[in-house]
C-alpha cells in the first residue's frame, strides 16, 4: 500500500522550527516571485455550464491560435459533465467551443495535435458495464468530430487515461493506469480510431502511467509511478517498443 504525503503533514513532521523555516522561506519566495514576476499579456477566464475545468493545451494547427481540452457540467457533482474544447486566437478571444460525450460523464485529461485537427484523451463513466472507461475523440481544425471510440481494460473495472501521443504511423497510444490489478496501462489506437493491442506494466503498488513521449530511435517513453519494498512512490520510467 503506498502513501502520498501532503504538504501538512510534511510540515507537520518538521517540527516548530522546521515548519517555521519552511513557512518562512515559501512566504518569502511568494514575495519575491510577486515582485519579479513578467508582465501578464493577457489573462481571461472561460465559462462552461456549470463547473468547467481546463485539462490540457496545443497550439492551433491552422493560425497562431491555441486549443484547450478539459470538461464542464453541473454546479455540483461530477455527473453529466462533457468533455470540453475550445479554440482561443493569439489575444485570449474565444474563436469556437464544442463538447463530445460518450457516456453521463466525459473528460478530457490530455489533447494532441495533428497535422490537420486534433485528439482528446480521457475518461468517460456511467454506461451499462458500471466501470470506468478510456476514450478519445478526433475532430478537425473546427473541433467537428471525425470518430470517437472508447476502450477499457476489462468491463466493470476502473480504467483511467492520463495522456495521449501520436505514433510515426498516424497511430495513437494512451497511457494510464488499470484498477483490475493496479498497473500501468497502454493502450494503442489506430489513425481511424480502431482498437488495437493493450498492454499492462507493474513499477510496484499503485503503478500509474501519467506520460508518454516518442522516442527518436523507435518506441516511446513511458513515465509514471509506483512503489516497490516501499511505502513511498517512487519515479518510474519505461522505454517500449512498439
Amino acid at each position: 500500500m503506498t502513501r502520498d504525503y501532503s504538504r501538512r503533514e510534511f510540515v507537520a513532521g518538521c517540527g516548530g522550527a522546521g515548519a517555521a523555516a519552511l513557512l518562512g522561506g515559501t512566504a518569502a519566495a511568494n514575495a519575491r516571485g510577486q515582485d519579479d514576476a513578467p508582465p501578464t499579456r493577457w489573462n481571461r477566464t472561460y465559462e462552461g455550464e456549470g463547473n468547467a475545468v481546463t485539462n490540457a493545451a496545443v497550439p492551433a494547427v491552422d493560425d497562431d491560435g491555441f486549443v484547450f481540452a478539459g470538461a464542464r457540467g453541473p454546479d455540483s457533482g461530477d455527473d453529466d459533465r462533457v468533455a470540453w474544447l475550445y479554440k482561443v486566437d493569439g489575444a485570449g478571444e474565444l474563436v469556437w467551443e464544442e463538447t463530445y460525450s460518450r457516456q453521463s460523464t466525459t473528460v478530457a485529461i490530455d489533447l494532441v495535435a495533428t497535422g490537420d485537427g486534433y485528439v482528446l484523451a480521457g475518461n468517460t463513466s456511467g454506461g451499462p458495464d458500471g466501470g470506468q472507461d478510456g476514450f478519445a475523440v478526433s475532430v478537425d481544425a473546427e473541433g467537428a468530430s471525425r470518430w470517437q471510440q472508447s476502450f477499457w481494460f476489462a468491463p466493470e473495472s476502473e480504467d483511467t487515461v492520463n495522456a495521449i501521443v501520436q505514433r510515426p504511423d498516424d497511430g495513437f497510444v494512451c497511457v494510464g493506469r488499470t484498477a483490475r490489478f493496479e498497473d500501468g496501462w497502454v493502450q494503442r489506437l489506430d489513425s481511424d480510431g480502431g482498437v488495437g493491442r493493450e498492454d499492462t506494466y507493474s513499477g510496484g503498488d499503485g503503478s500509474t502511467l501519467y506520460g508518454v513521449a516518442n522516442h527518436p530511435d523507435g518506441g516511446y517513453f513511458l513515465a509514471g509511478a509506483g512503489s516497490s519494498n516501499t511505502e513511498d512512490l517512487q519515479g518510474w520510467i519505461l522505454h517500449v517498443d512498439d
